[in-house]
């Protein structure tokens, strides 16, 4: 018999079934996101700067940065902005991010200014978010759920949490064995993914020591031996040295061609 207090104690620890979408968005805010500045780090213009004989002017991109969650009002005022005001208010919890911007004219380089690029949803909960760090009664006086556990956004006012999905790799092969009529069948997959399009192919040894090939567009089973042929091989020692060097396996590769 499962204890439940034992099960609703561990869901409202500090160490919560939230605590993998904590981690990796805070991954996310604290690593990935500099990288992808990094990896860009230089915008080109088709501005050309003047007196300059025409030189290119370039943006060099420097620190991001991601403020705290806050709310501009009508007036034009700021202020910190928390989940259950969101909530309230139908408005999204997000912060500015800010970007470090240097402009570069015919390789003169200005000084450095510092931009709003834009607005980033914060996870409740994360070292971004407004209640990080406070105890329980500081969440209580700004009207929080001490034990609300995080690991979802805020979108205008609606709470939304990322679904983790399970999937396969692309273009990785993965070989694994199934039983069928009392005989062990050895599979290769490969998700074959290219410019969007995403094909399962399956190579099957059957027990006959044949190997077959499986495409979704195609009905029924194709030989191996065929489909290399159709590719182009059409010498038996090409087709045997594509597939492996190895003695025991030239030796049903043999078989396959004799069929």
């Amino acid at each position: 018999m499962i204890d439940l207090r034992i099960l609703s104690q561990a869901y409202f620890s500090r160490e919560h079934v939230a605590r993998h979408q904590l981690d990796s968005y805070n991954h996310f805010l604290l690593n990935n996101l500099q990288k992808v500045v990094d990896e860009q780090r230089v915008i080109e213009t088709d501005i050309e700067s003047r007196g300059k004989g025409n030189e290119p002017v370039s943006v060099e991109l420097g620190d991001l940065k991601i403020l705290k969650p806050l709310v501009r009002e009508a007036d034009g005022s700021q202020s910190e902005l928390y989940p259950g005001e969101a909530r309230l208010r139908n408005i999204t919890y997000a912060a500015p991010i800010q970007l470090d911007l240097t402009l570069v004219q015919g390789g003169v380089r200005h000084e450095p200014v510092t931009a709003t690029i834009g607005q980033l949803p914060i996870m409740v909960g994360s070292v971004a978010c407004n209640l990080y760090g406070m105890t329980d009664e500081e969440r209580i006086a700004h009207g929080e759920d001490p034990l609300d556990p995080g690991g979802y956004f805020i979108v205008n006012g609606t709470e939304r949490v990322l679904m983790t999905l399970e999937d396969l790799a692309s273009n990785k092969i993965m070989t694994e064995y199934t039983e069928r009529y009392n005989e062990r069948i050895y599979v290769a997959k490969v998700f074959s993914q290219f410019r969007g399009y995403r094909a399962l192919v399956v190579v099957e040894r059957n027990r006959k020591n044949l190997l077959e090939v499986t495409f979704p567009s195609v009905a029924g089973h194709l030989r191996f031996v065929d489909m290399m042929r159709a590719l182009g091989m059409t010498s038996d020692a090409d087709i045997v040295r594509a597939v492996s060097t190895d003695e025991e396996i030239l030796t049903f590769m043999m078989q396959n061609l004799e069929e």
